[in-house]
């Protein structure tokens, strides 16, 4: 028994050291689950999904910042639908820098012009 417990106690000092340098990402995989849910109700795509570098807020402000830089496809209303069910995500609160880009027309879209 002892031998066990010794075996433990190092295997929990080798986890708390791991955790000094490796991040926490709990939240981001909720927020990507959350986003997983949204993509099949909403019919989008994600195509990218990239978490940034966590910063303070501005100003002093108690708050983390975390930006995340998300690439999707869907038609407009999705697309808004999608957008407006992120606003109003608990974590996610603030969207910028949005730009919206047409697809490439396929050959089939072109004959229908």
């Amino acid at each position: 028994m002892p031998a066990l417990e010794a075996k433990l106690s190092e295997i929990e000092g080798e986890l708390s050291k791991a955790k000094e340098f490796l991040p926490d990402r709990i939240e981001i995989d909720t927020i990507l689950g959350f986003i997983g849910t949204l993509e099949k109700e909403l019919d989008v795509t994600l195509v990218k999904f990239t978490p940034g570098i966590e910063t303070n807020g501005q100003n002093g402000l108690e708050y983390k910042e975390l930006p995340v830089e998300i690439v999707m496809r869907g038609t407009f209303v999705n697309t808004m639908r999608f957008m407006d069910r992120l606003v109003h995500m608990q974590n996610l609160t603030h969207m910028r820098n949005i730009q919206f880009t047409a697809p490439d027309m396929t050959e089939e879209d072109k004959k229908n012009i």
